[in-house]
């Protein structure tokens, strides 16, 4: 097809091939199929192998040995033929392998109550012995919190355990003592400060009597009336109540009311008649008008008896208690004249269901209490709790 020419190399005269232009043909050959038919070609004519006199480091019978620098030069045009043969275009390199997702965030060591619970006792154990079952734990936030059951005899303190490493860390006054035993070793003098319990001390009433009580409400109203006897008042326990219910006495030239002690605390507070008045002034600071309330005087009855027989002396009883009383009756009630002072002394009659006191009805009309049932039922009226 195509003419070959002959080659004179040295001495000797080689068969060439005649190579047609690939441009010239306009055919897009491969750059690797060039590259080796120039390798042909050149073989051919005796280019790469051979000294022209058949002598050489190659085989003398073969003139067609390849030189090194000739294979060299075929590579590097073999690796630009390569690129040039798409076009111009480099083919796309292979993608790397996508890198795989991270895992998901690592599972907690402590995973459990009985972990967390456990961690603390093996910390604690160091220095005490005690049984695990005497902790409990909760878990917030991810991490665990322990503490000493209600049950338990032995109080540790709070801990902190972290979910992720298992850490054991003391979380209040009580937890950081303990740390602090088992940094010291276990030492016996900080051991015995957090094992000796302390004792407890007996409750002992502030007001162990009445006597007590009624200092306590004397020494309240004497900052506005220091005059005042101390045994103006008396006493009684309350035993329901805890209290003491401090009164006043009958023969009393000034009625303070009834008021409350706490027998525990010695706390004090107005019960019923006056003592709400005459907190009320002390708290004033004794102010003379509010002072001067509670001296009133009485108005001065007329000359004229109000009283005359004991009719008007039951019937004036009735009326003071039936307010507070509405099932009383004049016939509950019996009057007796004292001749000695004018006076009748009025009493419930024997044999009726309800007792309603000893009273003294004076010729004037005037009322006061003669027992402790009477001075009850004489400071509900007065208080107006009925």
């Amino acid at each position: 097809m195509f003419d070959v020419p002959r080659c004179l190399i040295g001495s000797r005269t080689y068969g060439c091939v005649s190579y047609p232009n690939p441009r010239t043909l306009q055919l897009r050959v491969p750059m690797a199929l060039m590259a080796a038919c120039l390798a042909v070609f050149l073989l051919g004519c005796g280019l790469l192998g051979g000294n022209g006199e058949g002598e050489g480091d190659g085989d003398a019978d073969n003139p067609l040995t390849p030189r090194p620098e000739i294979l060299t030069k075929l590579a590097s045009v073999s690796a630009q033929g390569g690129e040039a043969a798409g076009g111009g275009e480099t083919p796309p390199e292979p993608e790397a392998p996508a890198e795989p997702e991270p895992d998901s965030a690592p599972e907690p060591s402590v995973q459990t109550e009985e972990e967390a619970r456990n961690l603390v006792w093996v910390h604690l154990s160091q220095c005490i012995n005690f049984a695990a079952s005497d902790l409990q734990a909760t878990q917030i936030t991810g991490d665990w919190f322990v503490k000493s059951t209600g049950e338990s005899e032995r109080r540790t303190g709070l801990w902190k355990v972290g979910a992720a490493a298992g850490a054991v860390e003391p979380y209040d006054v009580l937890s950081r003592q303990w740390q602090t035993v088992v940094e010291s070793e276990c030492s016996a003098e900080s051991l015995s400060a957090l094992t000796t319990p302390t004792p407890v001390p007996t409750a002992t009433p502030a007001i162990a009597d009445g006597a007590r009580a009624v200092a306590v409400v004397w020494s309240y109203v004497a900052q506005c009336l220091p005059d005042t006897p101390l045994e103006n008042f008396e006493a009684t326990l309350s035993p329901v109540l805890n209290q003491w219910v401090v009164t006043t006495k009958a023969e009393s030239l000034t009625d303070f009311g009834a008021w409350t002690v706490d027998a525990a605390t010695g706390a004090l507070a107005p019960y019923a008649g006056f003592s709400r008045e005459w907190d009320s002034v002390v708290k004033l600071e004794c102010n003379p008008d509010a002072l001067a309330s509670l001296f009133t005087p009485t108005p001065v009855p007329t000359a004229t008896p109000a009283v005359l027989d004991t009719v008007e002396a039951v019937t004036t009883l009735w009326s003071y208690l039936v307010k507070c009383s509405p099932d009383l009756t004049t016939e509950a009630l019996e009057a007796t004249l004292n001749p000695a002072k004018g006076e009748w002394i009025v009493i419930t009659k024997p044999g009726s269901e309800t007792d309603y006191g000893v009273w003294t009805v004076r010729a004037n009309g005037s009322i006061s209490p003669g027992n402790q049932e009477a001075t009850r039922r004489d400071q509900r009226a007065l208080s107006g709790t009925c």
